[in-house]
């Protein structure tokens, strides 16, 4: 298992612990986590149910913690997004 692997299931284990419920857990997990770190639901089953951690990822991107690749594939943004704005 690589290094950033590794730490990556560490911080989600760690998270988990301190955290009162299953999107709390997550959003610390990506706050903890190297920016432009590719995330899959399967990573963050540990923190509920497989549903949770749907609606969980999705919460996240709404409010700008997380990007969706592709389905089922999401990344932390190395930089703030401007969402919403046409130029």
């Amino acid at each position: 298992m690589p290094n950033n692997t590794k730490k990556t299931l560490i911080l989600w284990q760690n998270a988990i612990m301190r955290a009162n419920s299953s999107f709390k857990a997550m959003y610390n997990i990506v706050e903890q986590t190297k920016k432009g770190t590719i995330l899959f639901p399967d990573d963050s089953t540990t923190c509920g149910t497989p549903d949770a951690a749907w609606s969980g990822l999705s919460r996240l991107c709404r409010i700008g913690n997380l990007c969706r690749f592709a389905k089922g594939i999401y990344y932390i943004p190395a930089y703030q997004t401007m969402s919403h704005r046409h130029f």
